[in-house]
């Protein structure tokens, strides 16, 4: 049987879930301890085989006790261990400092409990009826409750800290040894005062000291022990059974009111209360207290008289044995009576009082009730005729007294809806005062039907949670446990889930019931009955303690729901009628439901069935069978079946209805073949695709049948369009398996075959081989030998089922075959032979000295013989000189017998060994070693550097160019120091580590490329590189860049980055700028006079930022102008359809879309937001020390230079060139008079540099 520990233990001891275990025991004992520890116990049983469950934290132990002492030594998985069974004696002492607390409430069956020597702080013994004997002595305790032990004999608690103890309710004791404990003298006379009197009987012991030395000795000499003595007792030594010479005297109380018979009133406090009374007995002791007000009487048998008493509060108390009771005529003083302590009541009187509730169901002798001229209900009244109990054949006959005559206020409506019929038919007189018989009454009230009824085995003192419904509206229901009595109406709806106190171990419901719910109660509802209420239709007892439950006379049951119980069998082979059964998580080993043919819903999960006939319930519409330990299952015949589970049992086969409604079946955790699966996918009934239909045979990829599963062939099952799902996570599961509905099954062979390629040291061996529709095949391979040798063993991981045999003897003879193994069974081919020719002439191999030896590379060369083996792969091994084995390996691709290879990524002026081989099969020759050192490094010039902000830990990627061959570049970040010699072209990018916030490129570099590193790089300074003509960093983060002074600078790429502002003024060498798609709103070009091409799409350029650019271009021969983009498409800028597109055409320069490069557009505007040049901005005076003045002028501007002016221009707003002069000589005046008033650009170039200066005309 699969998992049968696994699936046993959570069954047997806790229904899996750990709260319901706690819930399915009635008798516990609870022990408080400490965790991780062991808990030593002796305990017996009530049977010879009594079943035992122990429970601590996640810890479940399981065992059977018997009627003789069974010790157990279990540890402790938590703060507390509870032991459920019927245990009768339990024995836990000399645990020490282990168990600190014992609570053994509402246990039934335990008769002798020993806990002494441990640390016991809380003993709880409250309801453990049967308890006769107690052994608690050496704990740690202050008070002990025995008031419910009214069984109790014996009880020895020595050595605590206890000062007193009540023993009112126990009438049995025998013995109570209480030394080394707390007890005054007073403390100790009350005890004897309130021992039992045991006459005739044997002694009783009393055991108030150890001996004469004890610390308490004086205490106990000084008490009266004579009143013991006086009742049959021994007041002994603990230490030797003497008698203790006590000394004291003491006399006790004399008798009293019986303070526990009362009646309690509700009244107005201030007010005179008028009473009389009368007892069971002559001079009987009463006595009467409200508030301060206090009176002491005596009371004999007859009436005493009508007298006052004054409420000195709103409740007056009557103790006392009385029998005869009077309160009429208090009017609205006196608002309600209350006879649950004095059940011994014969007549009273309550009329011309304001009470509106009268519960007199405990009084079982009552002969007369007066309650005329009340606020009593219709209701009530109606309850009160139907608590009287039956007098019939009693003398005298009962007597009610609803009205005092036929004039009281109530009269009608008391007539017409109370039913007096209810009383009568219980042999009471329903009167007027004078007792005349009132008239026939007219309510319908039908007392509980006190024939019909379910009992409940319940724990007194717990709320007992319960929901119901009746045959009929304005049906009484009556429910009854130990004294507490309740009467209510219940219709034909469910009257909603409300409390009813235990007040004792059973609780009765009278009535028409035709549905019960006692759900919900775990442990406080331990069996129940419902054989005397065959009306019932519907029963939910779940989640209870109940261990039996019969059905049979439930003719009329449809829907029963008996979950997370304690059931080992159920029989309802008599409720043909049951459409629904739920008996999930209890302890069925077997279940017979063929006789319920109109059964639509079955669950019985979570139990312990190793069989299921479902060949019963045709009509069956849901099914839920898992967690069991069912082997088979065959839902064939239940056609209209769309549900079931039936995962985690042990089935090995399931046949499912070809044509049935089945939509889901969760079958994993079972012992499926592969076989049965197909059968099942090949038998799913074909479904609708909106559906979702759903198989579920495995749980997760970790389960233990997944390989199973997987070589199943699902997509039988998605043909009829189910899904083939995990069920941890419903995903689809993809299967390998090939088989075809209808298909045989194959199964798995090997065959040898002849050996081939036999030479002289080597051979292959082969074979072939069947693979089963199912099988797994684990290894395969071949035993080998010589012949007259020992077996070796090949395994062979191919798919095919060959191999080679190297290193064998020349002119030899071999016996092979092959094998498989499928699981643990090995299966073998036939032996074949094979012989090895003679040896061959073999190959040699010789190494040749490395050339073309560089820095990083070298040619290894080499040459082979083959003689008469066959050569194969060619090559080299080559290691570090000085290493100790190769770990490098270089194939040659050289045809014929003289081979070479290139070795690149070597280490500067470094010594390398090398070796050439030749392979001759697998085996390799080789020639001797022989070394190389490779090249010194150039000199790295550290004046030229590029410098970038990284992202320090990151991978920069970059590409370098030279001035020269063989240069020498290093990258430096911070202890990260790495040389590379860079050529003259490009060669490929390399990653270079930055281990710090920067990175330095030092040496002659010319051309840079540093692209695609992202967000790696923030900032690019490449001013101290002088000579470098390329520079690409475009799709970076770059927001700084500084190009500032590298007049060779050809070619600028600084697009997709995130630059706001770009200044490459005085690049006279810039051909080509690209800088789209950044963040620029001022673009800085005076001096490039080499521009031809400018790509500035995609940047935050205003038509005044565009127009300033347009100034600073410089003019293009006619013949080839140049290209200015400023848009593509929607990448564009902010002034790109205002800006003066003329300035640019006026220098010969067309202004483009590039229109994603499919042909460019010409941009030419007809607006213009930029109506200045204000936002040009002028070189510093000082840059070429030129002034100019004045400005604003008028006639003549003036201007005056430290050196020769090369050219000088003035440009209008349009960008049209209105002067031109070169080669001036320090100063120069221009005559401005003939143009018109408004702003111009003046143009200067020097040796030093060029500058743009706005000259106002006015």
């Amino acid at each position: 049987m699969k998992n049968l520990k696994l699936k046993m233990l959570p069954m047997l001891a806790i229904l899996m879930m750990m709260s319901i275990a706690l819930q399915a025991q009635t008798n516990r004992i609870e022990l408080t301890v400490k965790s991780g520890v062991v808990i030593k116990l002796y305990m017996r049983g009530v049977a010879s085989v009594t079943p035992i469950t122990v429970v601590s934290g996640d810890s479940t132990y399981n065992f059977n006790i018997d009627v003789s002492p069974k010790y157990k030594e279990l540890m402790s998985n938590g703060t507390t261990m509870t032991v459920f069974g019927n245990v009768k004696s339990f024995d836990c002492e000399n645990n020490g400092a282990n168990i600190t607390g014992v609570n053994t409430v509402g246990h039934t069956k335990l008769e002798v409990l020993l806990c002494a020597n441990n640390a016991i702080t809380d003993l709880n013994l409250s309801g453990t009826t049967l308890l006769k004997s107690i052994h608690c002595y050496e704990n740690e305790l202050t008070s002990i409750d025995i008031s419910t032990l009214t069984n109790l004999e014996q009880i020895y608690f020595r050595n605590n800290n206890v000062s007193s103890l009540d023993i009112s309710a126990n009438s049995l004791l025998e013995v109570i040894s209480f030394r080394d404990n707390n007890f005054t003298t007073q403390t100790l006379n009350d005890l004897y005062c309130a021992l039992p009197d045991r006459g005739s009987l044997s002694k009783g012991k009393v055991y108030p000291t150890g001996s004469p030395s004890s610390a308490n000795y004086s205490i106990v000499l000084a008490s009266a022990g004579s009143i013991a003595t006086g009742k049959n007792w021994n007041v002994w030594h603990g230490s030797d059974d003497t008698d203790v010479p006590t000394t004291g005297s003491y006399i006790c109380p004399a008798p009293s009111a019986n303070m526990n018979r009362y009646i309690k009133l509700n009244v107005t406090q201030g007010q005179n209360i008028k009473l009389d009374f009368a007892c069971e007995n002559p001079s009987t002791p009463v006595l009467i207290r409200s508030g301060a007000s206090e009176y002491s009487l005596t009371v004999g048998t007859a009436w005493n008289y009508p007298a006052n008493y004054y409420a000195g509060a709103d409740t007056m108390v009557i103790y006392g044995n009385i029998n005869r009771f009077d309160c009429q005529e208090n009017n609205n003083y006196l608002t309600a009576v209350n006879f649950d302590k004095n059940i011994h009541l014969k007549q009273v009187y309550c009329g011309k009082n304001s009470i509106s509730d009268l519960d007199i169901r405990k009084l079982y002798q009552l002969q007369h009730l007066s309650f005329f001229q009340t606020n009593l209900s219709v209701e009530k009244i109606d309850a009160i005729y139907c608590d009287a109990i039956d007098r019939t054949g009693m003398t005298p006959k009962g007597k009610f007294v609803p009205f005092y005559n036929a004039a009281d206020p109530n009269h009608m409506n008391i007539i017409n809806n109370t039913n007096k019929n209810n009383a009568t038919s219980k042999y009471w007189d329903v009167v007027y005062f004078n007792s005349d018989p009132i008239p026939t009454t007219h309510g319908t009230y039908t007392c509980p039907n006190m024939s019909k009824y379910i009992e409940l085995d319940v724990i007194p003192g717990q709320q007992i949670a319960l929901n119901m419904k009746a045959s009929a509206d304005n049906t009484g229901i009556r429910i009854i446990s130990g004294t507490i009595d309740t009467t209510f109406v219940v219709d034909q709806t469910l009257t909603g889930v409300k409390d009813y106190l235990a007040g004792d171990t059973k609780m009765r419901i009278y009535g028409n019931l035709t549905e019960f719910n006692c759900r919900n109660n775990n442990s406080k509802i331990t069996a129940i009955n419902v054989s005397n209420n065959n009306g019932l239709i519907k029963l939910l007892t779940s989640y209870n303690s109940i261990s039996e439950l019969y059905v049979t006379k439930l003719v009329n049951l449809k829907e029963l729901y008996c979950i997370g119980n304690n059931l080992n069998n159920i029989d309802v082979s008599k409720c043909l009628d049951l459409e629904a059964f739920s008996c999930h998580y209890n302890f069925l080993s077997t279940l017979d439901v063929t006789k319920n043919t109109k059964l639509l819903h079955f669950y019985c999960n979570n139990n312990i069935l190793t069989s299921l006939d479902l060949s019963g319930n045709p009509s069956l519409l849901n099914l839920g069978c898992h967690i069991n330990n069912i082997d088979s299952l065959d839902i064939s015949g239940n056609p209209y079946l769309q549900n079931v589970r039936c995962e985690n049992n042990d089935m090995k086969f399931l046949k499912v209805d070809k044509f049935g409604a089945l939509k889901t079946l969760s079958c994993y955790n079972n012992e499926f073949p592969a076989q049965v699966l197909d059968s099942v996918y090949c038998s799913l009934p074909t479904r609708n695709i909106s559906e979702n239909a759903s198989i579920y045979p495995v749980n997760s990829n970790a389960s233990p049948n997944i390989s199973t599963v997987l070589i199943t062939n699902a997509q039988n099952a998605k043909n009829e369009n189910w899904t083939v799902k995990y069920k941890v996570d419903s995903t689809e599961v993809f299967t390998s398996g090939t088989y075809v509905c209808g298909d045989p099954f194959l199964t798995t062979s090997v065959t040898t075959k002849n050996a081939s390629d036999i030479t002289h040291n080597s051979a292959k061996i082969n074979a072939s081989y069947v693979k089963g529709t199912y099988d797994v095949i684990s290894e395969k391979g071949f035993i080998w030998r010589a012949d007259g040798g020992s077996d070796n063993n090949l395994n062979v991981s191919s798919d095919s089922l060959n191999a080679y045999l190297t290193n064998l003897e020349v002119n030899t003879l071999y016996v092979f075959k092959a094998y498989i193994k499928v699981g643990t069974s090995y299966m073998y081919g036939e032996e074949k032979t094979f012989t090895t020719t003679s040896a061959p002439v073999f190959a040699t191999v010789t190494t040749n000295p490395a050339t073309n030896i560089t820095y990083a590379s070298a040619i290894l060369n080499g040459e082979v013989d083959p003689g008469e083996e066959i050569i194969g792969e060619k090559g080299f091994e080559w290691k570090v000189t000085g290493s100790s084995s190769y770990t490098d390996e270089l194939i040659s691709y050289s045809a014929g017998n003289t081979f070479s290879a290139d070795l690149s990524g070597l280490t500067a002026n470094a010594s390398y060994t090398f070796r050439a081989y030749a392979k001759v099969g697998a085996i390799k020759k080789y020639g001797s070693e022989l070394t190389f050192t490779t090249e010194k490094l150039p000199e790295v010039n550290m004046e030229r550097w590029i410098e970038l902000t990284v992202q320090q830990g990151a991978d920069i990627w970059l590409d370098l160019t030279a001035d020269a061959e063989n240069t020498g570049v290093k990258v430096v970040s911070g202890a990260k120091d790495t040389t590379v010699v860079v050529n003259a072209s490009w060669t490929s990018f390399k990653n270079y580590y930055a281990e710090a916030s920067t990175m330095k490129v030092y040496g002659n570099v010319k051309e840079f490329d540093c692209s695609d590193n992202i967000a790696n790089i923030t900032d690019l300074d490449a001013s101290n590189n002088i000579g470098l003509e390329i520079l690409f960093c475009w799709n970076n983060n770059i927001s700084s860049l500084n190009v500032n002074g590298l007049t060779a600078l050809k070619d600028l790429d600084c697009d997709e980055n995130n630059l706001s502002s770009l200044d490459v003024s005085g690049l006279t060498a810039l051909k080509e700028l690209y800088c789209y798609t950044n963040n620029i709103s001022s673009i800085k070009i005076s001096g490039c006079d080499s521009l031809s091409v400018i790509f500035c799409d995609g940047n935050n350029l205003s038509a005044c930022g565009l127009d300033s650019l347009f100034h600073q271009l410089p003019i293009r021969p006619e013949s080839d102008k140049g290209k200015i983009y400023i848009k593509d498409l929607a990448n564009t800028n902010p002034g790109a359809q205002t800006c003066r597109d003329t300035m640019a055409t006026n220098r010969n320069w067309e202004v483009l879309d590039y229109n994603d490069d499919n042909g460019d557009i010409n941009i030419v505007n007809t607006s213009y937001d930029c109506p200045d040049f204000s936002i040009i901005e002028e070189m510093a005076a000082n840059s070429l020390g030129i002034n100019i003045y004045p400005n604003p002028v008028s006639n003549n501007l003036n201007i005056e230079c430290e050196e020769r002016i090369d050219n000088l221009e003035l440009y209008d707003a349009l960008g049209r060139m209105l002067i031109r002069e070169e080669n001036v000589l320090g100063n120069a005046s221009i005559d401005v008079s003939n143009l018109d008033n408004g702003i111009y650009i003046l143009k200067i170039r020097t040796a030093k540099g060029s500058g743009e200066y706005k000259v106002v005309k006015n």
